[in-house]
């Protein structure tokens, strides 16, 4: 049984910051906000749905193909998923776009401030479920909504 993955595929960047955020927040500062964190640490990590959702069936000795849009920034991500004996034949490379990128910080009492720039994953509609073979099942992760719809259609349709 072959899954077909349609997902995001994603860098996580992901930053500590060794203060409290609440700290920077007083009564009537929500009107205008300018707020910069210095962050100690700061890692980057590849993240994404159809990544983290094929990755883990892959460990657990599932077949899964991933279709996703990604960047021209990708060639990190392509060659982790190379070392990983991971087919690549159905995520498509965007010209003149990014791979999606999420921005998190993390302070001392774990509150998160997130910036989700979806790049290359606005245009996951391109994508189209047909274009796969020998697909048993399809997972429909988060991705651009347009994609979800498309993809969740296409699936039920075949």
């Amino acid at each position: 049984m072959t899954a077909l993955i349609c997902g995001s595929f994603v860098y996580d960047h992901i930053m500590e910051y060794p203060g409290c955020f609440r700290r920077h927040f007083t009564q009537g500062s929500e009107q205008t906000l300018n707020i910069c964190f210095v962050v100690k640490n700061m890692r980057k990590e590849l993240g994404g749905c159809a990544g983290n959702i094929m990755y883990n069936m892959k460990l657990l000795g599932l077949d899964a193909l991933p279709m996703g849009t990604v960047g021209e920034d990708f060639a990190a991500y392509s060659e982790w998923l190379e070392r990983h004996d991971i087919d690549q034949q159905h995520i498509k490379i965007i010209q003149n776009a990014t791979t999606a990128q999420c921005f998190i910080t993390t302070d001392q009492d774990d509150n998160q401030i997130t910036t989700f720039q979806p790049g290359a994953m606005d245009y996951a509609h391109t994508n189209k479920v047909g274009q796969a073979q020998g697909i048993s099942i399809g997972l429909v992760a988060p991705d651009g909504l347009r994609g979800m719809q498309e993809h969740a259609r296409q699936f039920a349709q075949a």
